[in-house]
């Protein structure tokens, strides 16, 4: 952690971050990498450092997550993990919904839509 920035990384607060972001440790999906963390070791080496090591890759999943980017005068991020049966179908809607939202505070704001 960087100096001055605030916040605080230990051993509990790395450990809860994994957790909270993880939904499946033996196969969490990232666009180049499927990581499998049940042999992850995390331990403090100093004050706001941690050492975490011990996870494994393999080749990344040709479904399930995707990240994009497209730069047309506003930024945004968002990543959400639909796991289970009918995924393609949640992610689907949930999409739409976003998408929608998004419309209408732009209209809201006086922005253009997407292009």
């Amino acid at each position: 952690k960087s100096e001055g920035t605030g916040g605080v990384v230990n051993v509990g607060s790395v450990s809860e971050q994994l957790l909270y972001e993880i939904h499946d440790p033996s196969a969490y999906a990232l666009p180049d990498v499927v990581v499998d963390f049940r042999s992850l070791q995390v331990s403090s080496v100093g004050p706001d450092r941690v050492l975490v090591k011990g996870a494994k890759g393999s080749k990344p999943t040709k479904y399930l997550k995707v990240s994009a980017t497209y730069l047309d005068g506003f930024r945004s991020f968002a990543e959400l993990l639909v796991p289970g049966f009918e995924a393609r179908e949640k992610a689907s809607a949930i999409a739409s919904a976003i998408i929608a939202r998004t419309r209408r505070i732009f209209r809201q704001r006086g922005l253009e839509d997407y292009r």
